[in-house]
């Protein structure tokens, strides 16, 4: 009884000592940022916590994983590829994420004669 115990103690001291939650740890740069249509712009989570984590990058207006890298390069190919964007940080002891949101915008050239 006594070595089950000391097993248990163990093994939950070693969960608890090497897995870290990123919760409250996640920050993504830039927060905010302004691209023109047919421009590209990075984003980067950083994260505390682990080991282990897992990003994924999410755009909220449908779902989709864009990445599951820590730095993602996003192509502006029309107004409705902005929008927010969120970095998801997991490992098994917890789970947290930061969003960015990004602007495209059109470029109107007007010449005048």
């Amino acid at each position: 009884m006594i070595v089950f115990l000391l097993l248990f103690i163990y093994v939950f001291l070693c969960f608890f000592l090497f897995l870290v939650s990123p919760a409250g740890s996640v920050l993504v740069t830039p927060f905010s940022t302004n691209s023109q249509v047919g421009g590209i712009i990075t984003l980067s989570c950083d994260a505390s916590g682990g080991p282990d984590n897992a990003f994924a990058w999410t755009r909220s207006r449908d779902g989709e994983v864009v990445s599951n890298q820590q730095v993602v390069n996003i192509s502006i190919s029309t107004f409705m590829d902005g929008g927010v964007y969120s970095c998801n940080v997991s490992n098994p002891a917890g789970f947290e994420s930061d969003d960015s949101t990004v602007n495209g915008k059109y470029i109107i050239k007007l010449n005048y004669k």
